[in-house]
């Protein structure tokens, strides 16, 4: 009886033994789980964080004022709503691509610019993205204009002032609101058109990868929304290690 007590005694010794084995193991392995993380995983956090920071979803309307003599203020009685005439989500630029000073109240835009005599082209620019602050007085002075809104163009891209912005966050904060890995590390690119020859035009990278780093590369062709608001072809390219 002692002697098969004790062999019950050896054989549960022995088992937890075993059990505080696999747990060592299973505790030593672990950090290397945990620390791995799959390359389409990371270039796809990556990619979604450019997307919801560095994209932009705009409309673009031509605008038409035919002025009968020139000055620097006019007045446009708006006869519809166009909510996309507002003062904080809307600019609007000349041939030129520079930014007009105008407000609008509640029926009227009035504008602080150099009108010529004649028909005056511009390009109105509104996304929710956008944030200005629009304002002009409304003076005794302005003049009454006719005008045309055109048709509206919708536009999808990366917007170069977004991009340049994510240089003004800690690269430490990028991750953490990108839900990027702390341990892992990305660098991004891009490229006009399609020549990859010449060097990125645009580049966000932090840290530069080591000589034996294992450099993972997801590359794609989109569109980048230039000063003129229309589409550029660039070459997208982000680095993850």
């Amino acid at each position: 009886m002692n002697k098969k007590g004790l062999s019950y005694v050896d054989w549960a010794i022995s088992f937890g033994l075993f059990v505080i084995y696999l747990l060592a193991i299973f505790i030593l392995i672990k950090p290397d789980v945990i620390d791995s993380y799959d390359s389409d995983f990371l270039n796809s956090i990556v990619q979604q964080g450019l997307e919801e920071d560095v994209y932009i979803d705009l409309t673009t309307y031509p605008l038409f004022i035919d002025t009968v003599s020139p000055g620097s203020h006019i007045s446009l009685d708006l006869i519809n709503n166009f909510q996309f005439l507002n003062n904080t989500n809307t600019v609007i630029l000349d041939n030129n691509s520079n930014k007009l000073n105008f407000s609008r109240s509640s029926t009227r835009l009035n504008f602080d610019y150099d009108f010529t005599n004649g028909m005056n082209d511009f390009k109105i620019i509104y996304s929710e993205k956008l944030n200005y602050s629009n304002h002009v007085p409304f003076g005794e002075t302005s003049i009454s204009a006719n005008y045309t809104i055109g048709i509206a163009e919708h536009r999808k891209g990366v917007y170069t002032t977004f991009f340049n912005d994510l240089h003004d966050i800690d690269y430490y904060d990028l991750k953490t609101k990108w839900g990027y890995p702390i341990q892992n590390e990305f660098a991004i690119e891009i490229y006009n058109g399609s020549d990859l020859t010449i060097g990125p035009e645009l580049s966000y990278e932090y840290i530069t990868p080591q000589i034996d780093a294992k450099v993972n590369v997801l590359m794609w062709s989109d569109w980048r929304i230039n000063a003129h608001a229309n589409n550029e072809l660039v070459t997208m390219l982000i680095k993850t290690w």
